[in-house]
This record gives C-alpha cells, structure tokens and sequence, in this order.
C-alpha cells in the first residue's frame, strides 16, 4: 500500500524531483498502448471491462528492486491524446485538462495487513500539517455503497477534482478531472463494477478509523497526554567517543549524543534511535515539557538527564520479546519507512520532524528561552557496564581479562607446545596449523588461564582463537564465532581443521 500512497501522491501533485528518486528504486518492466493488452491487464488486475466512451492511455509493469511490484493502468476518454494528458520520460506526470481519467493500480507490496492499514489511515486521515485530511464519501453502485476519499487540488493551475477508492490486498482506483466538470457517471460505473467484482471486500465499503493510541503497546511508554509532539532523532553514532567503557553488554562501542529540549507548542515524545550503543544526554530548559523517551537502535541506547517520573523505554535489541528495535538515520529509505510505521503504530500518529543533523553541541527541539542543562539523578557511571560484577564485551573484555592474568597473549611457540601434544595422540598438527597460524599475524591467539567467561560479542573480524590450558574448564558465556583449542585435542569454533 506504501507503493500505492507513493506513487499517487507524486502523479497527483507533479513533483518530478520526488518521481526521480522514486525511479532509482523501479525498473520499468513493460509499457504498451495496445488497446487489447491494456484492457486484459485491466480484467486481469482488476475483474473489470473498459467503460463505456474510454480507452487505455497505457498498461504498465513496474518493478521494485528487481521484482514485480505494481501494475498500472491508465484510462481516458475516446477522444482523448494521451500524450496531451500524461508526460512520459523519468518523472511520469499527468494534467487531466478538460477530461476526466482514471488510474488503476495493483502492487504486490508483501506488508502485512495491519501495516497496510496504517499506511492507509496516514494518506487518508492527513499526516502533516501540509497534507489535510481527505473527505471521506461513499459513491452509490447500485445497492451498495463504496467508500471513496474526495480530494480537491490545482493541478498545473487548474483546480481538480480526485476520488480515492482502494481495495484490499494492495488495489487503487483513482478518478480525477476539472473541479467543474468532473465525469461523474464514469466514477459510478467504475465503482459499481468494483462493487460486483469485490462483494466483500472491506476497504471498499468502508472508511479507515481514526488510529487510537495504545497505553499497553509494548513499546509504549503508558498513559500520555492527548496532544504530543514526536520529534525522532536518527545518526549511525555519538558525536563523542566513551573509550574504555561499555554501555551495551554485547558490543565494546560506545558513544554520547546529546539533546536539547526548549519550549514546544505540545509536550513532546523522543524517538532517540542510533545504529550503535549511544548515551543519550537529554538536556532541557525549565519550560520543556518531556512527555517521554523512547530509544531504540541496532545496539543497546541508555538515556540520562530525565526529570524522575519521566516515562523510559529503552529497547534491548538482544531481547526476545515484542518490542523488536527499529532506528533509520536518514529521512527516507526503507529503514525510515518502518520508523514511520513502528511510530505510528506506538503513538497512533505520525513523527512530527525527523532530525538527522545538528549545528552546535546538541540536536536542539523546541525554542531555548535558557541555558539547557542535564536532570535527575543518573550519571555516565549509573549506566555503563560494570566490569566488578561482569566481562565486558569485545576488546575490552580481552584488556580485562589479560590485566586479571585469566588471559594472555599466545606467541608461535605456544601453538608448537599445543601441536606437539596433539601429535603424541595421534592427531594431524600440521592442519591445524595451517589453520591457525594465520592469527597470530593479526595478535587474535591467546591463553585461556584459568576459568572464565568469554567477552561477548565477539563476532565475523573480531573473533578470536583462545588455547584453553591444560586442567582449565571450558570457558562459559557467549561462544560468537571465536575458537577453542583443548589441550586433549579437542577443537569448537569456526577455524577449526
């Protein structure tokens, strides 16, 4: 349904730059004028025949990243020229002139049905303040009623008519022409052969609802004020490094970003989201108004300088439960299309600004009538991972354990020590050699001690070959890809022979 929303909203309007991006996204499959291909496509996507006074202007096969995506029929009147109508190239637009036409379109989005609907209820119920919401009408089809959306605009300066009739799994008929002297009758015959065609379809016979708010979604954060401002804040990092510490107990990246929230015409909600482990400075001036914070990304977010009763979710993407993570760092994309969703799905409505960037210290929301400064309680120290009570992660786990003396730097004659062993019971050193001879170069062989936990996250470059002395028990916690090396023999991991 996205593609559908997408693609109409850039026809409708006639903007050509958002059409060109579009485009890097579509291979245009096939195109035909034929009239007999055009209204079998119609039949065939549709379960329609041609009306009465209008032809095909085109069929169209699009694809979207090299699959089938859309089918797309355009209709116009008999003595119509479609090229008078519609602008061919790379940004495909329309003006209807004096003539009333139709788009069809079918997509094969794959999104689920509860996605769709809420793509559904952003275009017809108005997102942003720059797109109201539609007129919801219902067009008589004989003893049925059809829900369409009215939608009057200026089309290359000439005021339009439009009405939106969509359908389940992925359908749109869009009918559009002069405000004065829209085909009425031809609307009708459209919506009465959906009708017959689709007996029980429920888009076609009814008009979205108005999304409501869930206090228990498990990515909420509660009971919130009626009126909210969500301002979402996506980047790949930090401005600032944390070295030496860990915030995320899987990953041994770390790094700040901080916020500034002023006075806002609404109290507003935080969609903090960054590609790896950040802290979260949230700074505000005494008129901020903080409804609540939500952080979430492909690593652990922690978040300071709340207010106490401030309503907190961080999201643990390592977490096996409802609330799966989500983060885009720009405003467009696949990533930021599921970022609209997920929000709108948590807060029943749409973000009210994206930012990316930032001038200064701080991504700043709202007006700053005084110096901003960090509240509460909770420090840098409060949130970081001890390393008393656990193995960091990564690389700081190994410089932990190697200064605990549990771990230590194996050299070449250490492997000779474990091959010579091997070789007494019979076993092929030399492959494992070559095997694991190579790590050395790159200092990721080391002595296992004593008895401990490996540091997690140790995965794909970052993994290591451990030689587990002899009369140490395996060492616990997370394998990831790294290699064990038994002095009986034994080899677990990915580099063993």
């Amino acid at each position: 349904m996205r593609k559908i929303i997408l693609i109409l909203i850039v026809l409708v309007v006639g903007v050509p730059f958002g059409f060109r991006q579009l485009m890097t996204l579509i291979n245009t499959s096939t195109i035909t004028a034929d009239q007999d291909e055009i209204a079998a496509q119609l039949e065939d996507e549709f379960r329609i025949a041609m009306p009465p006074g209008y032809k095909g202007a085109f069929g169209m096969q699009v694809g979207f990243f090299g699959v089938q995506g859309a089918n797309i029929v355009a209709l116009v009147p008999q003595d119509a020229d479609p090229e008078a109508i519609f602008e061919g190239g790379r940004s495909v637009k329309f003006s209807p002139g004096e003539h009333t036409i139709a788009l069809a379109i079918r997509t094969n989005s794959g999104e689920s049905k509860e996605h769709t609907y809420r793509d559904l209820q952003r275009f017809a119920l108005g997102d942003k303040d720059d797109r109201p919401p539609l007129t919801e009408v219902f067009i008589q089809a004989g003893d049925r009623r059809v829900a369409a959306y009215e939608q009057r605009d200026v089309v290359y300066g000439q005021d339009t008519l439009g009405y939106f009739i969509f359908l389940d799994n992925g359908g749109l008929v869009f009918v559009v022409g002069p405000a004065e002297g829209l085909d009425h009758a031809f609307k009708t015959s459209l919506a009465s052969q959906l009708s017959a065609a689709y007996p029980a379809n429920e888009l076609l016979y009814a008009h979205v609802e108005q999304p409501t708010r869930d206090a228990s979604h498990p990515c909420g954060l509660g009971e919130l004020p009626e009126r909210i401002e969500v301002h979402a804040i996506g980047i790949r990092r930090g401005d600032h490094d944390l070295p030496g510490v860990a915030i995320d107990p899987r990953d041994d990246s770390a790094s700040e970003q901080s916020v500034a929230v002023g006075r806002t015409e609404a109290p507003v909600v935080l969609v903090l989201m960054s590609a790896e482990p950040t802290l979260w400075k949230v700074l505000s001036t005494p008129e901020a108004d903080i409804a609540g914070v939500l952080a979430t990304g492909d690593g652990l977010q922690r978040v300071i300088g709340l207010e106490p009763g401030v309503p907190l979710k961080e999201i643990d993407p390592n977490a096996r439960n409802s609330c799966r993570s989500f983060h885009a760092y720009e405003d467009r994309g696949r990533q930021f299309d599921d970022v609209e969703d997920r929000v709108f799905e948590i807060f029943a409505q749409s973000i009210e600004h994206m930012h990316t960037v930032h001038g200064g210290n701080y991504f700043r929301i709202g007006e700053m009538t005084a110096e901003p400064v960090l509240r509460g309680s909770l420090t840098v120290e409060d949130i970081i991972v001890d390393p008393t009570e656990q193995v960091l992660p990564g690389k700081l786990g190994l410089t932990q354990l190697k200064e605990a003396g549990t771990l230590e730097i194996a050299r070449p004659s250490d492997l000779d020590r474990w091959l010579g062993g091997f070789a007494a019971q019979g076993i092929d050193a030399e492959r494992y050699r070559r095997r694991l001879s190579m790590n050395f170069n790159m200092e990721r062989v080391f002595i296992i001690k004593a008895a401990t936990e490996l540091p997690s996250g140790m995965y794909g470059a970052h993994s290591a070959v451990f030689l587990v002395d002899a009369g140490v028990p395996e060492p616990g916690g997370d394998r990831a890809h790294n290699t064990l090396v038994f002095a009986d023999g034994r080899c677990v991991g990915t580099v063993c022979p």
